[in-house]
């Protein structure tokens, strides 16, 4: 079943759909952005696309680490400092120059 804003719009692929509330306006690709009013029916049909979308990052997450955790008998999960690997990269890479 179509939603209202793709039946009003055509445009099936949420990711294309931007919202800008601090400016009551929203993207739409083929026409660009678009003032629109607080109106209850606009808004909720775009958090209903924002919800899909985290839905589907939060389903995809859980199914990778699903996967690993079936695979592999054992996981270790690090929390390195990326700032710090990279300081230190940079003084390796002059002492073999």
């Amino acid at each position: 079943m179509a939603s209202r804003l793709e039946a009003r719009t055509g445009f099936r692929d949420a990711k294309q759909i931007k919202l800008d509330q601090r400016n009551n306006r929203v993207f739409l690709p083929k026409l660009g952005w678009i003032c629109y009013r607080n109106s209850r029916e606009v808004l909720g049909e775009l958090q209903t696309q924002q919800a899909k979308l985290a839905n589907a990052h939060r389903n995809f997450l859980h199914k990778a680490t699903t996967r690993i955790s079936q695979n592999h008998a054992l996981v270790f999960v690090e929390d390195l400092q990326v700032r710090n690997m990279s300081k230190s990269a940079a003084g390796i890479g002059d002492l073999c120059a």
